[in-house]
């Protein structure tokens, strides 16, 4: 174990592992972690079965049930929330209960607890009583960390969020796929956190209650240590200490250095101190603030310790997209004289950096802060500070409660005495802030100022700040402003003529199919071209978007319970009659159609019958379509539709795409990042000596556009020799769509393995010992298989093997499709010809005792056998390449189910198949080729590891005959690879 941290006396200790865990190993930096040609996944396995969460809706709770839901664990848990937190793990498949009682804990196998759970809980009290393991969540996360090779841990008492999610970025930007655990949502809604390809896991970790200091790491990050609970932690010093230990606990220590950091931190074997100036040689950044430049130093340099390249790695944080409640827009007026801001800050260090920040950023707008201070013992201690911080940057400040987390402060609160402190700008605390914060705010914003001879209406940033529940507060703004915007716009277009009526008083439930939304657009109904003209043009300057609706005809749109800026032009007449979804009238559909097949070929085979949210349900009758109630909310329907979209895409892997369009950009960006779309590599063709390229770019093509169809984002590469072509970052998994040399003999597989990438098929050992038949033959007859005898072949001049007997099949040992098969009933048929055909394509060549029969096959999904296929050459000829794709002689008949092998032979060929399947250590897909002979008996002939994928390959035939379209087969074989 590396040296523990400096003590007081310099001395090294390690007082808070002992305390806490005691001592464990520290893992070393592995070379996957520092080199890019890292080696193949692994997959997670979790030791717990049905884990329990108690408050699964806080975002550190959350995460952690994210990535036992990526390890297909079934999760269960209660949260009395109703967050789009919650309604996320729902759709996942999660049970959570709304209320927290014992019987929620269920057949549970672990129980982990937030710091919010009081000890009388009765979900913690029953699990305690039953014996049942009971976690907090910081041990839970060590414990999920110990599962991976390489953690990078990421602490500080600032940054902490956006720098791992700055980190996690940039590794699956770059092609790493880590697994990563963030305190917060990302502003393109993806999951927070993700289980990985099992190498990498990048994780932020607490010091409030000492649980950092638990973990061990590959890379342990310190961005800062300042007076932030300490008092949880026994005062300053304890702090420290616990800062120390996490330190000590990494082999790799980054620091950004500071003279505290450097003086706590300096004598760590391997610490990597990060100067402030690095940022300097950072680009433009999407997020402001300069606090967020030296997150993105800190996040570049462990990103380069990980295999990426600097140049790369500031490349990735161009596509950054922030962390929401980190300097995050909520809403700007279409003139710009009011945004709306939401901040996380709650500590006098944060609170400075964002309203310099916020004041960088909007430099000729006046700012008014509504904060929030969290937790009593913070308020206490820093009042005077935060206080100095809000004169000294704000025009105006209202103060509300303190949120006081889980603990509840004693005497009275904090929040009267920092509001009484501010007296150099208006402030005002405000105990009921539901009834007077939106009366102060407008007063402050109503307030004129004059600019030379003329008064100026001002322009306002409302700052909304704090870690708690400030943020229920912000949609009551938002509406409002967002009202008065539309009576504006109204007050001018009726001042456009008689001949447009504007109305404010008609809710989206009513004008849509979908039959959600209790707020009202702004409608016009114009009388005359003319006036319609004049109206899109006063719309269009007010900065408001336009929805055109047939007046009384349903519309794919999904209405809103937010306020909008948006207008409804009815080109005729509006009528009066509610054209919007009842209990009885199913509503539009919700999929569009994937390929020929409707989005119900997909819906109604998982069990979506019973899925309901709120006031919306799915029709049981139209599994694709939704039943809304006359109180569905917007966020009900967008429940029930990502809900479907999961379990198909779970279960089928298609992603269906929506057939309705949102009102809401919020719950348009929500559909689309749920599950978010997967970009997978499609690789075909070959090296040119390889007798299957033609084909294989055929199936290649054939699966790029299955994929498409079943909502991937596919790339398209054309390999042209026996290397591993550049595979584009960002790709999810790769679909080597390869037949024959290079392909099915290990090849590609085998660098694929080398560069850590996913792909669909079978391994790189066992796709040689399938490309080699004498060796796969000898594999599968010693579990029993029958396979006619064979003979290896010297060379071109071979002579004829004496103890094989006519007839015999000459072909070539290690090719497939068929290539250079020929069929010799006696030797005066051309055996040197045959042999001399066979050499010329491959090295390897065998003859083999021909059996008389019906040849089958049976195709294999993920170790389970499709139904039997019969296949019929023309002119009894042998089903070789030609009879595959040439058809120069006539075309192959398929027939499943077979007309001339009997049920039950056929099931014998399914036992046989799977047999094969599990000797030869298949992966995903095989296909198994049999002859039946005159007695019923199954031989086995060969096992493809990559079928074909042309129009008429067997593999995707046999799995249209079970209902499993194309599209789906491809589907499902990337979504077996695909972390979250």
């Amino acid at each position: 174990m590396s040296p523990g941290p400096t003590s007081s006396d310099g001395r090294w200790s390690g007082k808070h592992s002992a305390r806490l865990m005691g001592p464990s190993p520290i893992r070393a930096l592995p070379p996957a972690c520092i080199d890019p040609q890292s080696p193949s996944p692994i997959r997670l396995d979790l030791p717990w079965k049905r884990p329990h969460f108690i408050g699964i809706g806080g975002m550190g709770m959350s995460g952690l049930a994210l990535i036992c839901l990526d390890a297909g664990v079934s999760v269960t848990g209660s949260d009395p929330a109703d967050s789009w937190t919650v309604r996320r793990l729902r759709i996942r498949g999660a049970a959570i209960a709304a209320r927290h009682e014992a019987a929620n804990i269920g057949d549970a196998d672990l129980v982990v607890f937030s710091s919010a759970v009081s000890p009388d809980n009765p979900e913690l009290v029953a699990a305690r009583r039953r014996r049942i393991r009971c976690v907090s969540r910081g041990e839970f996360l060590v414990a999920i960390a110990e599962l991976y090779p390489c953690v990078v841990a990421v602490g500080g008492s600032h940054g902490k969020t956006t720098t791992t999610a700055m980190l996690a970025h940039i590794l699956r930007r770059t092609g790493r796929r880590p697994g990563f655990l963030v305190g917060g949502e990302v502003r393109d809604r993806d999951a927070p956190a993700r289980i990985g390809s099992g190498t990498i896991f990048v994780t932020e970790v607490d010091e409030s209650d000492g649980s950092q200091a638990l973990l061990n790491s590959s890379i342990a990050v310190v961005l800062n240590i300042d007076d932030d609970h300490s008092w949880a932690l026994g005062g300053p010093r304890a702090l420290e200490e616990c800062f120390q230990e996490f330190a000590a606990r990494g082999r790799e220590l980054v620091v950004l250095r500071t003279p505290q950091t450097e003086r706590l931190c300096r004598r760590h074997p391997a610490a990597h101190l990060v100067e402030a100036h690095a940022v300097r040689a950072l680009p433009e950044l999407p997020v402001p603030g300069t606090h967020n430049r030296l997150n993105a130093a800190i996040a570049v340099h462990v990103a380069v310790r990980l295999g990426v390249s600097a140049d790369e790695a500031q490349a990735a944080l161009g596509s950054f997209p922030g962390v929401l409640r980190r300097l995050t827009e909520r809403f700007c007026t279409p003139d710009g004289t009011v945004t709306v801001i939401e901040d996380y800050a709650h500590h006098p260090t944060e609170l400075a950096a964002a309203l310099v920040a916020i004041r960088r950023t909007h430099p000729d707008k006046r700012l008014v802060v509504v904060f929030q201070p969290h937790r009593f013992e913070r308020a206490r201690r820093y009042a005077a500070r935060f206080a100095a911080c809000l004169e000294e940057n704000a025009d105006a400040a209202a103060v509300l409660p303190t949120f006081a987390a889980w603990k509840p402060g004693p005497g009275g609160d904090p929040a009267e005495a920092l509001a009484n402190e501010i007296r150099r700008i208006p402030a005002r605390f405000m105990p009921v802030p539901s009834r007077n914060l939106l009366r102060q705010l407008t007063a402050w914003m109503s307030e004129k100022r004059t600019t030379g001879t003329a008064p100026e209406r001002p322009r306002w940033v409302i700052a909304f700040i704090g870690a708690g529940d400030i943020r229920k507060h912000i949609p009551g703004v938002v509406d409002f402003l967002v009202t008065r915007c539309k009576s504006e716009l109204a007050e001018r277009l009726r001042g456009a003529g008689a001949d447009l009526i504007v109305r404010l008083d008609r809710p989206w439930r009513d004008l849509t199919a979908y039959g959600v939304g209790s707020a009202c657009p702004v409608v016009l109904e114009p009388r005359t071209r003319a006036a319609r003209t004049r109206a899109e043009a006063i719309v269009r300057g007010a900065g408001f978007a336009t929805h055109v609706l047939a007046a009384g005809a349903p519309t794919r749109l999904v209405g809103t319970d937010r306020e909008t800026l948006v207008a409804v032009l009815f080109p005729r007449p509006a009528t009066e009659q509610t054209i919007g979804a009842t209990d009885t009238v199913p509503s539009a559909p919700m999929f569009e159609a994937v390929g020929d097949l409707p989005a119900e070929h997909f819906t109604a085979r998982v069990d979506c019958a019973i899925i309901e949210s709120g006031g919306c349900r799915l029709d049981p009758r139209h599994p694709n379509r939704i039943l809304s109630r006359p109180d569905a909310r917007e966020s009900d329907f967008v429940t029930v539709l990502l809900t479907v979209r999961r379990r198909v895409y779970d279960s089928m892997g298609v992603r269906l795409m929506p057939a309705c369009r949102f009102v809401n950009q919020e719950s348009a960006q929500l559909v689309t990042s749920e599950p978010a779309a997967a970009h997978i590599a499609v690789l075909s063709g070959g090296p040119p000596e390889c007798t299957e390229r033609e084909t294989s770019l055929t199936s290649g093509a054939a699966v790029a556009a299955g994929l498409r169809e079943a909502g991937y984002r596919v790339t398209e590469i054309e390999v042209a020799a026996a290397t591993l072509p550049p595979i584009p970052h960002g790709t999810d998994a790769v679909f080597p769509a390869l037949h024959g040399y290079f392909g099915e003999d290990g090849g590609i597989q085998e660098l694929l393995d080398e560069r850590g990438v996913p792909y669909v098929g079978s391994g790189a050992t066992a796709s040689r010992l399938m490309m080699d038949k004498t060796a796969s033959k000898a594999a599968v007859r010693a579990a029993g298989v029958p396979v006619p005898a064979a003979v290896r072949l010297s060379g071109p001049g071979a002579p004829l093997p004496a103890k094989l007997g006519f007839p015999l099949i000459v072909k070539p040992n290690g090719q497939g499709s068929s290539v250079a098969v020929t069929r010799l009933y006696s030797a005066e048929d051309g055996w040197q010809e045959a042999v001399s055909v066979a050499f010329a394509v491959s090295e390897d060549v065998i003859a083999e005792q021909y059996i008389e029969g019906t040849e089958i096959t049976v195709g294999l999904l993920d170790g389970r056998p499709l139904p039997v296929i019969e296949i019929i050459p023309p002119g009894g000829r042998i089903f070789d390449k030609d009879a595959k794709y040439a058809h120069t002689h006539g075309h192959t008949q398929y027939l499943c189910p077979p007309r001339h092998v009997s049920p039950a032979v056929c099931e014998r060929a399914r036992e046989l198949a799977l047999t094969a399947w599990n000797v030869l250590k298949a992966r995903d897909m095989l296909r198994v080729d049999f002859i039946v002979d005159a007695d019923g008996t199954p031989w086995f002939l060969e096992a493809n590891s990559i079928p074909g994928f042309t129009a008429t390959s067997l593999l995707p035939m046999a799995a249209k005959h079970v209902g499993i379209s194309f599209a789906e087969l491809c589907g499902r074989l990337v979504r077996a690879h695909l972390s979250g």
